[in-house]
């Protein structure tokens, strides 16, 4: 009986103990030992696979720009030994900064945004005073189109008793009603170095960016030129 009742409760204990070794046993550490090696397995794997991707892209990115270079040097190499190369920075307008005849100081990048016909003149040159009266013409057909006009005069050579005198009465009499610039200095202008001409009437059209798109235009040349850059037709 006694015997019996030893068996009856080494059933219940033989059943807690098996059941202790199977969650605390040493094969335990070797399972959580093996579930944390495939984790870190796959999470370096993941890793790897989108560094592999990143590194691809940037490569790709890399060879793209380069591709781009390489195109774009060929391409200037070509229009240099074509004799087409065109250095836009050379096409700027030059700046300066003149008086009007009351003083106030006019500056070339007030005109920016609008269509500018710039006029080098004197009122000692004839040639000059003849194209004021066509100049006044382009003027009334076009004041009110986006385009500009700013006369640059050449008067105060050393010959001139009275420049000013010269320059104002000459502004009034052939009706320059927009703006007008001068040092009073001649040939000495600053404006005749950064524009590089010797000779008047000389005229240059710059666009609304500041490039120079023509000069030495008269008449019906300049007009169609400002026809075509104000789309007019």
């Amino acid at each position: 009986m006694k015997l019996k009742s030893i068996f009856i409760v080494s059933i219940p204990l033989l059943s807690i103990v098996l059941a202790y070794i199977f969650i605390y046993g040493p094969n335990k550490k070797n399972i959580v030992k093996d579930n944390l090696d495939i984790t870190k397995e796959n999470h370096n794997k993941e890793v790897k696979i989108d560094l592999n991707k990143t590194n691809d892209f940037i490569e790709k990115k890399i060879n793209h720009e380069e591709n781009n270079e390489n195109l774009e040097s060929e391409k200037i190499i070509n229009d240099i030994l074509n004799g087409e190369f065109k250095d836009e920075s050379k096409n700027l307008a030059p700046l300066f900064s003149l008086p009007n005849q009351f003083g106030e100081l006019i500056h070339l990048n007030d005109f920016k945004g609008n269509l500018l016909v710039i006029d080098f003149w004197a009122s000692w040159c004839t040639p000059c005073r003849n194209e004021n009266l066509k100049m006044v013409e382009l003027y009334e057909k076009y004041k009110n189109k986006g385009v500009n006009f700013l006369s640059v005069s050449l008067d105060g050579e050393r010959g001139q008793k009275n420049p000013r005198s010269d320059w104002t009465d000459a502004i009034f009499k052939d009706g320059l009603v927009w703006d007008n610039v001068s040092e009073l200095r001649g040939w000495q202008s600053e404006v005749v170095k950064k524009y590089n001409f010797n000779k008047i009437p000389m005229t240059v059209l710059v666009d609304k960016n500041g490039f120079i798109i023509a000069k030495n235009l008269f008449d019906q040349e300049l007009e169609s030129e400002i026809k075509k850059n104000i789309n007019e037709k």
